[in-house]
């Protein structure tokens, strides 16, 4: 096996001389830090090996001690000085184009630091879980950020891209288009966000591990709510939708265990795979008039939920694992009344016990059998309760009326029977 790599390496080196190319010259040490060419110029720095204490300078150059070719650093790798406890400062180069993800992840003594005019990509959460860092600063002539309050954005200050996680409260810049991925991502001292009227979309992750956040906005011009974007914002209970947007992302709003009551816009399309699962309290969802799609697992282990109501006269597309056995059994579920048979014969739909107009809406359903007797014979259904009793077709149409009993010969289909204690759905 040594002979065959042996004489492809001779083969791919005879090849790239022939060519007139060199092959990529091999990773080296500075120090503590190992770097990796990128070209026969530049090099990544892909590895801080040891921790330091204070301020960590990354240099501008760097030479190869085996080889003595000078490099230029425009690269800082994907988690290349992540967890250093240690680090309260950072020098980064003036030559850096380059920021991988998370590079400096974990770093949680670092309280701020100013990228370079030189930076031109910036990576997604490139200082997550930096618990004390105040301020991102940008120095001036950078061409692709800027700095507003320690807060990073993007040049033209339409979308933001970080804010350092020791934020207790931030206003954000009116003129913001977009919550960039993992923007306010580990922000759990932040309890409260007005997002402008001018956001169109919060992308993946944008809130994500907010533990503190409690109240936010979702403005009218926002037409999709990214997943995961607040996942795991465990206080959250105010959720304020304008009507406007479209699509709830895969676990946007999964585990917020403290949300109570839900109310989608009518606008609202979709609800993804998992978009509220392991929301534990809530207990109303609306799900709005335009609901079309409703994703595996949206509603799972929410199992104190009591009520949801889907105005929707078209019924909508449900994925057969998007409620549990706990929604079927307990929750009730309002439909239009208009749609009430729909459902009923939907093979998802169908599964909930308490299925009722949305007429009904508040009208609380009694499932003591002594209360309401009944017996259908021949197609003749009779009943009999304890005074005033009344069948009403799902419409909420009355279709018979008695004192202590009834008889109707009504269409199969689903009705309700209503006493002075309440009422009962049936289905014939």
């Amino acid at each position: 096996m040594k002979q065959i790599y042996s004489r492809l390496m001779g083969c791919a080196t005879a090849v790239a001389l022939t060519l007139g190319f060199s092959l990529p010259a091999s990773a080296f040490m500075v120090g503590s830090m190992n770097f990796e060419p990128l070209s026969s110029t530049t090099c990544s720095l892909t590895r801080n090996s040891e921790d330091f204490e204070g301020d960590l300078v990354i240099p501008s150059k760097v030479t190869d001690p085996s080889t003595g070719i000078e490099y230029t650093v425009t690269e800082i790798g994907v988690l290349a000085c992540d967890f250093n406890a240690l680090l309260t400062s950072v020098t980064l180069p003036e030559t850096l184009v380059t920021m991988g993800a998370k590079c400096f992840s974990g770093c949680s003594r670092l309280k701020e630091v100013t990228l370079p005019a030189s930076l031109r990509n910036y990576g997604n959460r490139s200082f997550e879980f930096c618990t004390s860092l105040e301020n991102i600063f940008v120095e001036e002539g950078n061409q692709f950020y800027r700095s507003e309050g320690g807060i990073l954005y993007n040049y033209v200050g339409t979308e933001i891209v970080q804010v350092p996680q020791s934020r207790t409260e931030v206003t954000l810049n009116p003129n913001i288009k977009r919550i960039g991925y993992g923007a306010f991502y580990g922000c759990d001292k932040i309890t409260e966000v007005f997002i402008p009227a001018n956001v169109e979309k919060i992308d993946l992750g944008a809130f994500q591990d907010c533990y503190g956040l409690q109240r936010v906005n979702i403005p009218a011009k926002c037409k999709i709510i990214m997943g995961w974007a607040f996942d795991h914002c465990a206080m959250l209970s105010e959720v304020e939708f304008e009507e406007g947007c479209e699509e709830v992302g895969a676990g946007s709003f999964q585990f917020c265990s403290a949300l109570e009551d839900l109310r989608l816009p009518d606008t609202i399309k979709t609800i993804s795979e998992s978009a509220f699962m392991g929301c534990n309290n809530l207990r109303r969802a609306y799900l709005g008039k335009s609901i079309e799609v409703i994703g595996g697992d949206s509603f799972i282990s929410c199992n104190n939920l009591e009520e949801i109501v889907v105005p929707a006269v078209k019924v909508p597309e449900v994925d057969d694992e998007a409620f549990g056995e706990e929604q079927f059994e307990y929750a009730t579920l309002y439909v239009p009344d208009e749609s009430v048979n729909l459902y009923a014969d939907h093979d998802i739909w169908q599964n909930f016990i308490h299925l009722l107009p949305i007429s009904m809406n508040g009208v609380k359903e009694v499932e003591a059998p002594e209360e309401i007797s009944f017996s259908i014979t021949s197609g003749t259904l009779n009943a009999t309760a304890a005074g005033i009793i009344e069948l009403y077709a799902a419409d909420g149409s009355l279709v018979a009326r008695g004192n202590g009993s009834l008889s109707a010969t009504p269409a199969p289909g689903l009705y309700v029977f209503r006493t002075a204690s309440g009422a009962r759905k049936i289905r014939l």
